[in-house]
């Protein structure tokens, strides 16, 4: 029984490390592609702002309100432009983390079923074990109620214990309720940690997705920003 514990021990730290591998990979792919978008993103708007900051200046000089609102149109369209740029990224850079989440919660599932899979193989052999005790430790009860009924002195035994053997239905019955709680830990233990594994695989998943749904992208703000700035000016000689 015992070496079946340590089995079952040493198999959950190895698959722990495994899945611990696997969500560090994740991690770190995850940063690699949210590190490629944003220098990405970092050089389409360096390169707007260079055009759109002699665009604003040029603005900031007109006096002619035609010629400012047809101005203010052709920012207004490169604004567009530069938006639609950044959403397709968006777009692209969720596509991809959702791509390596399905990937990782694959991973994940297959690592679990293998040790839930495992587990529930060796369980099994401890429930034999221990109805081989229990069949081991009866056949013992049994003859030393014989032996007490029949008057045997046995050896080092107590004038408790051979009170107690003057009762073969006690006996009995508390060698069955042993036995019968002992499979109840066995059989809550080995649901104790296929439930929790599992329950730990949910959470991750879960907790990853809702992580990535409250992301607000910094570039969506500056899109508000240069719509607010683009009113100013059509406002400004009304």
């Amino acid at each position: 029984m015992v070496e079946l514990c340590e089995q079952v021990f040493e198999i959950g730290l190895v698959e722990h490390k495994q899945r611990e591998a696997e969500v560090n990979s994740f991690l770190s792919g995850r940063t690699k592609i949210v590190t490629d978008h944003q220098k990405k993103a970092s050089q389409i708007l360096t390169e707007f702002e260079e055009r759109h900051h002699g665009r604003t200046w040029e603005l900031q000089h007109l006096s002619e309100q035609d010629t400012l609102q047809v101005k203010v149109g052709h920012c207004n369209d490169a604004i567009n432009q530069l938006s639609a740029i950044l959403m397709s990224l968006e777009l692209r850079l969720h596509k991809q983390v959702e791509d390596i989440i399905k990937e990782l919660d694959i991973n994940i599932s297959d690592m679990v079923g293998s040790f839930t899979e495992t587990v529930q193989g060796i369980y099994p052999f401890t429930l034999y074990l221990e109805d081989n005790y229990h069949r081991n430790v009866g056949d013992i009860a049994l003859a030393t109620l014989d032996k007490v009924a029949s008057g045997s002195v046995i050896k080092d035994m107590s004038g408790d214990a051979r009170w107690l053997f003057t009762n073969r239905s006690m006996v009995m019955d508390a060698l069955a309720t042993a036995h019968d709680n002992h499979l109840m830990k066995i059989n809550d233990k080995e649901t104790q940690m296929v439930a929790g594994v599992s329950a730990w695989k949910v959470s991750l998943i879960k907790g990853i997705q809702n992580k990535e749904l409250k992301q607000n992208p910094a570039t969506l703000k500056y899109i508000e920003y240069l719509w607010e700035q683009m009113e100013e000016f059509q406002l400004q000689d009304l």
